[in-house]
């Protein structure tokens, strides 16, 4: 059985975009000139410069933090062998979790942005590795994927493949 969370890719997607921008406008102000830009927009070419500059260094922040996001792997083979797997945009991270070795699963609830509370359903090694096997504002969401995750370990424990 295969879990997936894809939900960083928005995040990578809207920082791309976010940075699209910046470049866009920076061509141009480049193109018709300092002076000429800030003219058009009614600014001081010194207040341009800063304002060009905070929404690269916006977007340089935005950046750094959606790619440290990873889109997760979580498969659960016959074997009873669970296969953790981190996905970056230019790296990817992957463990092998045997039937006897000892993992935790769990509901985690933190708070997002806004203090709203998040939760994921997590899964951490023995070594301390963990993956988010599903994040949401929906607790049942996160048990219900913990559910259909414990649920597979579990029938493979008690169906061992030949």
């Amino acid at each position: 059985m295969k879990f997936q969370n894809h939900m960083p890719r928005f995040g990578w997607g809207f920082s791309a975009c976010f940075l699209a921008v910046c470049l866009a406008f920076t061509y141009l102000t480049a193109r018709d000139g300092l002076a000429a830009s800030a003219a058009k927009a009614g600014m001081q070419p010194l207040m341009m410069l800063a304002l060009l500059t905070v929404f690269w260094m916006a977007g340089m922040a935005l950046a750094s933090y959606t790619l440290s996001k990873p889109c997760v792997l979580v498969e659960v083979l016959p074997d009873g062998t669970v296969h953790l797997a981190k996905h970056y945009l230019l790296s990817r991270e992957q463990r092998l979790v045997g039937r006897d070795e000892p993992h935790e699963a769990k509901i985690v609830q933190d708070k997002d942005d806004e203090g709203n509370p998040y939760f994921f359903a997590r899964i951490t090694t023995a070594d301390g590795w963990s993956v988010n096997l599903a994040e949401s504002h929906d607790r049942t969401r996160c048990e219900r994927a913990l559910y259909r995750f414990t649920a597979a370990v579990e029938a493979t424990t008690r169906h061992p493949a030949a």
